[in-house]
């Protein structure tokens, strides 16, 4: 399959447009302070840097090296990040300019405090800019968390209680995050002895890297992998080849017993429906029937769906835990929840969720394509069930 060119081409005019636009504002906002020359070479820099970096990752993908890839990918992004951040605050910068201009000729009517507020905002927003986005930047490459979440079944089998998952999505295998990254997660996940592994999708960029990441993740417990919609980004014969010979059972609209101390767990794993609009509801409301058609009454069911939205569809299917990805969490959070849920721009995007018995945890994921975290930490939470009534409601 031919390499998609798409994100290359797509930096390369976020990188040279941007700027050109950043420095527009810069030009409205203080004439006096633009002609400095330390700004004006610092300008055509910035622009000249990204454009290079865009095109060391062009060549990189085109020749092959990929230390040559992950050098330009990296510096293209941070680029295109604080380009973006400085677009969005240079309109606030250059009003608030407007407004001391009006204001700056000392007048007994106009509070000095205010003249000096209005000029400090000035410089301030592009400060704040390049600070979140340099900010982002180094949050998105921190070591991955490893959360605990107890979840509680009043009527869970005596021999579940207990039971860990290991719940492992989007890692992303390529620029950002690779098999030496996996292998430190997995060893310090091996302290909390999960008594499976659950993927959901989403597990490389990079597709050569995968066989070895199923061959370490099956190393840390038995359990099951379903499908990301980046599987079929990068390739999807190739990479439902590598799922379907790999040691952790691939579950696509399909099914399997799993089981733990003598009791069964039944376990189905959902299809990707590949697009990004909202419009997903009857595809999934398909993938989870044919995902639980063999599921039996009355045993624990859990379904592995990339999709958090699975959630909608198998509450009404009785499903007791939906485990899922997909989202990253938005990659901006605020006290430990998401933004862009906050904002109503996306349910479920991050955290455990209840729609009647129903409970959902959709993980940040342990990587990302763009590298920019705010808030939002990568993880890999550790799921236990629990049997008895829950300590702390989920709202």
């Amino acid at each position: 399959m031919a390499f998609n060119f798409l994100p290359i081409l797509t930096s390369l005019l976020i990188i040279s447009v941007l700027p050109f636009i950043a420095g527009w504002f810069l030009k409205r906002s203080n004439k006096r302070r633009w002609k400095h020359p330390f700004l004006s070479w610092a300008s055509w820099l910035w622009i000249l840097g990204g454009i290079t970096f865009a095109l060391i990752w062009l060549i990189g993908r085109t020749i092959g090296p990929f230390d040559m890839q992950r050098i330009g990918m990296t510096g293209a992004a941070l680029t295109s990040i604080a380009s973006a951040f400085l677009l969005i605050t240079l309109p606030i910068s250059h009003l608030l300019n407007s407004l001391w201009k009006r204001v700056h000729v000392p007048n007994p009517g106009v509070d000095p405090g205010k003249r000096k507020f209005l000029r400090l905002g000035v410089a301030a927003f592009p400060g704040v800019a390049l600070g979140a986005s340099t900010a982002g930047f180094a949050n998105s490459h921190q070591s991955v968390r490893i959360p605990r979440l107890y979840i509680y079944y009043p009527d869970l089998a005596p021999e579940l209680d207990g039971f860990k998952i290991a719940h492992l999505s989007d890692l992303h295998l390529g620029y950002f995050f690779n098999l030496d990254d996996l292998g430190k997660v997995l060893h310090d996940l091996k302290t909390e002895k999960p008594d499976m592994v659950a993927v959901t999708g989403d597990i490389a960029d990079d597709l050569s890297q995968l066989p070895e990441a199923l061959e370490m993740m099956a190393s840390l417990a038995p359990g099951f992998t379903s499908i990301g919609n980046h599987e079929y980004y990068r390739g999807s014969e190739k990479a439902i080849d590598i799922l379907s010979n790999s040691p952790l059972p691939f579950l696509r609209d399909s099914g399997q017993l799993f089981d733990h101390n003598g009791q069964q767990i039944f376990v189905g794993g959902a299809d990707d429906p590949r697009i990004l609009k909202h419009s997903i509801d009857q595809f999934m409301k398909e993938t989870i029937t044919k995902a639980l058609k063999d599921a039996p009454q009355d045993m624990f069911t859990l379904l592995l769906s990339h999709r958090p939205r699975a959630l909608n569809m198998a509450s009404i299917l009785n499903v007791d835990l939906v485990l899922a990805g997909h989202t990253h969490g938005g990659q901006i959070g605020f006290q430990g929840k998401p933004v862009l849920e906050t904002l109503g721009q996306e349910p479920y995007s991050w955290g455990h969720y209840r729609m009647g018995d129903t409970h959902l945890y959709t993980t940040s994921g342990m990587g990302h394509w763009f590298p920019f975290r705010i808030g939002c930490p990568t993880e890999a939470p550790v799921i236990e069930l629990c049997r008895g009534e829950p300590k702390i409601p989920v709202v």
